[in-house]
């Protein structure tokens, strides 16, 4: 837990293309009412309420995993024997599904890092911003909630994913007639630009702008196959699952069926099987008897 009482989540994010099929990386919190296939291109409808119960998810996951009674126990009520998420851990995740399980985000504890000393990050947040520092390198960063986010999960209050980023700009893309990129550009310039391998990070050779290169551009122009990236979620106070365990209302955790469910026969068919079985038992006991006389 930080300073000012926000901790932070690891989470990895999916979702199933309405062209392809495939399932897709969605590498950041994209709240625009429409997401993009990295696989096809497709450029589709994803409403964003629909990140309403995977983002409750993951605050429920930040707040109660780890022990018993979750990161900010109560001082008077234990929620020691009904929490369902005291198990989780870094390395054991959780997973929610939206949408008609069209998406699923997968979540566990663990903080952002920098990419390239590997140590954690230093973060404070102010207002929807999310400001980083390396205390290694000294590298920073800024990263910004999208407008909408505070009302799809109450307690969500910061962010850390190269997608979110706001201290530097993002490239322009230009693309084929199948929505494709086929060419990277500086932001500032237009001039040509190379990714090398997955680098998300380009300075242009002409006029020195440092840009930011989309998730969605990375696969047509590297040609990576897409997997989903981790990125980082902060929340402040307490989940909903933690305010439902303490007033007693048990979580609502879904079981699976071991069995297809048996209806009821109809009453005609329940009658005659009932009145038919004891005629035909007796009918056979009085042949035996026969056969005996």
């Amino acid at each position: 837990m930080t300073s000012d009482g926000s901790y932070w989540m690891a989470v990895r994010c999916q979702f199933t293309c309405r062209s392809c099929g495939h399932m897709s990386p969605l590498d950041h919190l994209d709240v625009d009412g429409s997401i993009e296939c990295m696989r096809c291109g497709l450029d589709q409808a994803f409403e964003s309420d629909g990140w309403s119960m995977p983002l409750a998810h993951a605050h429920d996951v930040g707040d109660l995993a780890g022990s018993a009674e979750g990161r900010q126990p109560h001082r008077s009520i234990s929620i020691r024997r009904s929490n369902p998420l005291a198990e989780i851990n870094a390395q054991k995740w959780s997973s929610a599904a939206s949408n008609g399980n069209r998406m699923r985000l997968d979540c566990g504890p663990g903080a952002p890092t920098c990419a390239r000393c590997h140590v954690a990050l230093e973060t404070s947040i102010d207002g929807v911003r999310t400001a980083t520092r390396c205390p290694k390198c000294g590298d920073r960063a800024t990263y910004d909630l999208p407008e909408r986010a505070g009302q799809l999960c109450r307690g969500l209050v910061g962010i850390v994913a190269d997608d979110n980023r706001s201290d530097q700009p993002q490239v322009q893309l230009q693309r084929a007639p199948g929505g494709g990129a086929i060419a990277i550009l500086c932001a500032s310039c237009s001039a040509p630009l190379q990714a090398a391998g997955s680098e998300r990070i380009v300075t242009c050779r002409f006029c020195n702008t440092v840009c930011r290169i989309p998730s969605r551009a990375m696969v047509r122009s590297v040609g990576d196959a897409p997997a989903p990236h981790t990125w980082f979620l902060a929340f402040r106070g307490s989940s909903p699952m933690r305010e439902r365990l303490e007033q007693g209302v048990a979580p609502v955790t879904p079981r699976p069926i071991e069995k297809p469910l048996e209806l009821p026969a109809p009453f005609g068919l329940r009658f005659a099987i009932g009145l038919g079985v004891p005629l035909v038992v007796l009918a056979i006991v009085g042949a035996v008897v026969a056969l005996i006389d």
